[in-house]
């Protein structure tokens, strides 16, 4: 069983969406590494419900992301 390609773009477009999100309330470097941490670790855990492993490349704006999820 593998993560669907929908799945991956839709948790990259949210770390995305949280990092804006920071950044327009002038967070720190510590309170955005934190609420990001947060929301991958609770991703993660969802995610490892049904999978083991998770390894995926992604091109986000003009950014290229290497994800690699392993279970606990």
């Amino acid at each position: 069983m593998e993560l669907a390609r929908n799945t991956a773009k839709e948790h990259v477009e949210h770390i995305y969406r949280l990092y804006e999100q920071q950044t327009k309330k002038r967070a720190t470097s510590e309170e955005v590494a934190f609420v990001l941490g947060n929301y991958i670790k609770r991703w993660q855990c969802w995610r490892t419900a049904g999978l083991g492993h998770v390894s995926f490349s992604f091109c986000y704006g003009g950014m290229r992301l290497n994800l690699e999820y392993l279970s606990p």
